[in-house]
């Protein structure tokens, strides 16, 4: 998707933006997942001090709050797909 994303964003594709939108969605929400069931595995341990999971979460919920709500991006998405496509 990744890359997708990069060649449609260098021929200047609307669609690069919907792409990057998803990639905002998914990547931060994907990395609180994995780090959120590494902590379940772990039980306890994953959340003292000695572990690194705590601050792994902390920074993986860091990345969601930092780059804007999902909703915004979502909302970006959703008006991409909703417009009337000139082409058809």
């Amino acid at each position: 998707m990744f890359l997708s994303a990069l060649y449609h964003l260098y021929i200047n594709s609307i669609l690069s933006l919907v792409q990057i939108a998803c990639i905002k969605v998914a990547v931060p929400r994907m990395a609180c997942q994995v780090v959120d069931r590494a902590i379940q595995v772990h039980g306890a341990e994953g959340l003292c001090q000695d572990s690194l999971l705590g601050h792994f979460y902390s920074w993986a919920r860091a990345l969601r709050i930092a780059d804007g709500p999902d909703e915004v991006h979502l909302e970006t998405i959703a008006k991409e797909e909703l417009r009337p496509k000139a082409n058809l």
